[in-house]
């Protein structure tokens, strides 16, 4: 009883996911027609409405008008004919006049006369207007009530039938009125009667009906073949009978889908025929029958959907198709079969890709017959990545990565063949994503130093790369239809995918394989032609990092306690480099030369391949501490040369600032381990031994890097005449490498006369300087901007000599000359950067000396007062402010900066100075051999009294330079250090002065306040209109008074 229940129940279930199913199709289907109709409509009507109307009647009847007209002109009679029109249009009588013109006139002009309606209108009344359209009917919207009482009923109809059959069945068994036999008899007649019922009812104009009876019956036959096989176990339904009953069964049903345009039918078919393996499993692994007839299967619903048109059970099939595979694989895959799941991949995604050609050579293709062998692809890989993370299968990879690309080809060729072109740049994407993701799933898996399938490894990330940067380049240029913009932007990823592959395994082989570099090479050849076809430059360029980056991952397995950098590292470094170089200028030069090439491969693709390599030596330094250096800047000087070479044949004028950025980051990372050994040099020193061979080494590398840049825009002036870069790298150079030539000679060579460092540094750039004046012309544009620059070069080394050679305040000394001189090289050569760098460093110097308390300690206090180094010190930095203000104000450019800075230093000066005074008296009343001068204002009266009348004297100085120089600012500032004076004076000096003292300080302060007050009252009130009282009135009839003059 079970097995029936179960029966009916799966027989249910098949009912009723097969309607619901077929009403969805049904009803896109019916959207799509009308959604077709509409667009035909739409588009008769857009044509009608272009065709011209009736316009071209009235022109036709008023010519034949105009000759009647014309002919009877000569009869006088004629000319009474007008007047009468008018009474035509309201009275009737008018009617009968067109006789006698009609018995006078020849017969054409009668059958042209009888509208007399048209006569008068043709040159009253305008022509008609052409006549409009006819109303849209309405269109008919999906009618549920006729679907519910036709498709509905009938197909309810069809399953209470088949459930009155089951259950009549059911009662005769549980009662055991009918035998066994004579029920499966019953079953197939029943069924049988059925579908031919459907096929009467569909010749009798009964579709509905028709299809309902087919779909039942078809239901009905599989159920009774499988109740003989799995219920009543008959002799005769052995697996094979069976096998072949229900696969006739499923060809009839597709045979009735296509005879009777049932898709009702089709559907049932297609669920019967999957359903058949299931139902019939034996359990015994049979991957030969069970696909076989699951080809065959699709085989056949490919060729219904073709003929009918009907693309959803392709869809269908590939459903069914998957659920076979997964379910086969759950159950019997195992590593003795695992190159049969493979091939049956294989042959199911050829499968459909067949059907997909087959569709596309009848017209018929449709994105979802591409679509379904992408899907068939997608499970390919999904099958492979299973397998790429299982170690069973990792000593056969001929199989899995032949399996991998065959799949990956059925999907290129989807992409190839697609004619709407809607898959053709999202589709090799997709798969390639998915061919990146199995092997970089396989590779950690399985690859390492003791599988030995590196080459296998390296052989397929190199296909990879080759197969997907090749295919959208090569489709775009085969389709000019396609999107070429988007295939160039899919295409340019994948060489950086194989090369993230690649990195894989070196970082899992301690020592790395000589075969990695190989296929790094030639995936860079694929980078740089897909950026060589694209125009772009994102390919190359990450190809070139990731590159680097591999050879960086092998810098790090070096052995620390190595004393030298292994050959084969620097040549893989130098190889790589030297092949992103010919690749820049390869790529430069194709794109129409170095003036018309892209930004990208002008720019950007040389500084990388300049910048990189010298990132990688840095780590190579920073991991190894080398003993001899000359390995590793040889390598440097290589790729310098390369990189100027580059410039200029690029004419390319950031390149030498590339490369002097790399340059200087290696010199001084191998500096950094040549101050370690100064220390241990420092106890042999004492011995009497000689420094090193390596300190003589790299300071002359250093010198030979310096006169490289310093030379080049010399030595190449033609062709860098009218750029920036290369003279701003030259004149950099020299401030660059200072610093390390200098701490060179301070670590191993320490003397007396480290002055001359700078000393010899400022030689090249007065050389400079002097082959600039010489060999610019007055009028070159970048003549003021070269002087300039190696002119402020020259200055900055002149004025580190004394610093260097002395110490503390000497530097602020050198800052503040440094200034002074860019101010007056401004007015020899006015270019706008000199003003900014030297009031920067006047400021720099104006904080040094005004808010750095550690200017008190330089010195131990000596014993003559007031003449020492204060005095020197903050005196030539006042006499700088004061005469950078003076330079600017002479200066032939003038502007807002120049105008603004010209004001304000003077007012840094009077702020030094004042302090100057203050630190004199300080340094005056404080006891010789003191470490620390403390500026403090109570505890001795002496003290106390000079700063009071030191200020007021200030004051009055700084009151009449600003009467001198018309500034209110500095009056301003006079007269509130007098009122400060004051208030100091009456309430904190008085105090402490006896009687006769009291009145010689007030007596002073009286002095200068009341010459204070005679100069502003002489010089000022005058000048500003300034009254001192009100005047008395002055009569109408007195003339008005006239201002004193100034003499």
């Amino acid at each position: 009883m079970e097995p029936i229940l179960i029966l009916l129940a799966f027989l249910l279930l098949l009912a009723f996911i097969a309607f619901p199913i077929w009403v969805i199709v049904r009803i896109a289907d019916l959207s799509r027609e009308t959604r077709r109709m509409r667009e035909e409509m739409a588009s008769l009507r857009e044509r009608a409405g272009k065709t011209p109307a009736a316009p071209a009647h009235p022109q036709e009847r008023a010519e034949p008008e105009k000759t009647p007209a014309t002919a009877p002109v000569a009869p006088p009679p004629m000319a009474a004919v007008p007047p009468a029109v008018p009474k035509v249009e309201t009275p009737a009588p008018a009617i009968p006049k067109p006789p006698p013109i009609q018995a006078k006139a020849p017969a054409p002009p009668v059958f042209t006369l009888p509208p007399k309606t048209a006569a008068p209108a043709s040159p009253v009344l305008p022509p008609p207007a052409p006549r409009a359209p006819e109303p849209k009917k309405a269109e008919p919207a999906f009618n549920w009530e006729v679907f519910m009482g036709t498709k509905f009923l009938s197909w309810l109809g069809a399953v209470a039938a088949f459930l009155a059959v089951a259950f009549f069945l059911k009662y005769s068994i549980d009662r055991g009125l009918i035998p066994p036999i004579v029920r499966a008899a019953m079953g197939f007649v029943f069924g049988a009667g059925l579908v031919a019922g459907g096929l009467f009812a569909v010749r009798k104009t009964y579709p509905i009906l028709g299809h309902a009876l087919c779909a039942a019956g078809i239901v009905s036959l599989y159920g009774v073949t499988f109740a003989c096989r799995a219920l009543y176990h008959f002799p005769f339904f052995g697996v094979v009978p069976t096998f072949a009953l229900m696969s006739l069964i499923t060809a009839a049903a597709f045979t009735l889908a296509v005879r009777l345009r049932g898709k009702f039918i089709a559907i049932l078919g297609l669920l019967g025929g999957f359903a058949t393996p299931a139902m019939l499993s034996t359990g015994v692994d049979n991957p030969l029958g069970l696909f076989g007839y699951i080809a065959l299967l699709n085989i056949g619903l490919y060729a219904v959907a073709l003929h009918r048109r009907w693309n959803f059970l392709v869809v269908l099939g590939v459903i069914g198709t998957v659920c076979m595979q997964v379910g086969w694989a759950v159950k019997f895959l195992g590593d003795h079969n695992t190159l049969t799941a493979m091939i049956v991949c294989l042959v199911f995604d050829a499968l459909f890709l067949a059907g997909y050609c087959a569709a596309r050579r009848m017209g018929r293709e449709t994105a979802t017959h591409g679509r379904s062998v992408a899907a068939m692809v997608f499970v390919s890989l999904c099958f492979a990545l299973y397998l790429g993370v299982d170690t069973v299968a990792a000593w056969r990879p001929l199989w899995l990565l032949g399996f991998v690309f065959l799949a990956d080809a059925c999907a290129l060729a989807v992409a190839a063949l697609d004619r709407r072109a809607k898959d053709s740049v999202w589709l090799p994407a997709v798969a390639g994503s998915a061919v990146f993701a199995v092997l970089a799933a396989w590779t950690p898996v399985n690859v390492n130093p003791h599988s030995g399938l590196l080459p296998w490894a390296l052989g397929a990330y190199f296909v990879f790369a080759v197969l997907h940067t090749a295919f959208p380049l090569i489709l775009a240029r085969v389709r000019p239809e396609l999107n070429r913009a988007a295939g160039g932007l899919v295409a340019q990823f994948f060489a950086p995918l194989a090369l993230l592959l690649v990195i894989m395994p070196v970082l899992k082989d301690p020592n790395v394989h000589w075969l990695v570099w190989p296929a790094i090479l030639l995936i860079d050849f694929v980078a740089i032609i897909c950026a060589a076809m694209t125009r772009s430059l994102g390919s190359v360029a990450a190809s070139l990092v990731l590159t680097l980056v591999t050879a960086a991952v092998w810098v790090c397995k070096i052995p620390v306690t190595m004393a030298a950098i292994p050959v084969p590292v620097l040549l893989v470094t130098g190889g790589f480099a030297i092949l992103f170089f010919a690749a820049s200028l390869w790529l430069g030069r194709r794109f129409g030369g170095a003036d018309k090439s892209p930004d990208g491969f002008k720019l950007a693709l040389p500084a990388l391949s300049s910048l990189l390599p010298f990132v990688l030596i840095v780590m190579m330094l920073a991991r190894i501490t080398l003993v001899d250096p000359t390995p590793v800047f040889g390598l440097g000087l290589v790729l310098t040369v390369m990189t100027l070479g580059l410039a200029k044949i690029l004419k390319n004028e950031w390149l030498p600032a590339c490369a002097l950025a790399g340059v200087l980051a290696i010199c001084w990372v191998w500096f950094q381990d040549a101050h370690k050994m100064a220390v241990v040099f420092d106890a042999v020193r004492m011995i009497g031994k000689p420094p090193p061979a390596n300190a003589y080494i790299g300071l002359g590398w250093f010198a030979g890097f310096y006169a490289i840049f310093a030379v080049f825009p010399f030595a190449f002036r033609g062709c860098f005449s009218n750029t920036r870069g290369p003279w701003l790298t030259a004149a950099a150079a020299g401030v660059l490498f200072f610093p390390l030539v200098y701490w060179m000679i301070k670590l191993w060579w320490p003397n007396d006369v480290m002055g001359l460092v700078p000393a010899m540094f400022a030689l090249p750039a007065l050389t400079s300087l002097t082959a600039v004046l010489r060999y610019d012309p007055p009028g070159h544009p970048r003549r003021m901007g070269r002087l300039a620059l190696f002119g402020g070069v020259a200055l900055l080394f002149v004025t580190l000599i004394f610093p260097i050679q002395f110490s503390r305040e000497w530097v602020t000394i050198a800052w503040a000359l440094e200034g002074a001189a860019l101010f007056w090289l401004y007015t020899r050569v006015p270019h706008r950067a000199l003003p900014w760098a030297g009031a920067a460093l006047l400021a720099v110097t104006f904080v040094r000396l005004a808010l750095n308390p550690a200017v008190f300690s330089y010195h131990v206090r000596g014993d003559v007062p007031v003449l020492n180094w204060y005095l020197y010190t903050y005196g030539i930095a006042i006499a700088c402010m004061f005469g950078g203000a003076w330079l600017l104000r002479q200066a032939v450019a003038q502007n807002k900066f120049t105008a603004v800075t010209a004001k304000i230093l003077p007012g840094l000066g009077a702020v030094l100075a004042f302090l100057l005074l203050n630190i004199e008296i300080a340094d005056f009343f404080t006891a010789p051999g003191s470490r620390v001068l403390t500026l403090e204002f109570s505890g001795n009266f002496a003290r106390d009294m000079s700063y009071t009348i030191a200020w007021a004297l200030f004051a009055l100085a700084l009151l009449v330079a600003g009467i001198w120089r018309r500034q209110r600012v500095s009056r301003y500032a006079a007269l509130g250090l007098l009122a400060i004076v004051a208030i100091k004076l009456v309430f904190r000096d008085l105090d402490k002065l006896d009687t006769l003292y009291r009145v010689g300080a007030l007596f002073a302060v009286a002095i200068v306040m009341s010459l204070a007050s005679f100069l502003y009252q002489k010089y000022i009130a005058p000048r500003e209109g300034g009254k001192t009282s009100a005047p008395p009135p002055i009569p109408s009839d007195t003339p008005p008074p006239q201002p004193p003059s100034e003499s």
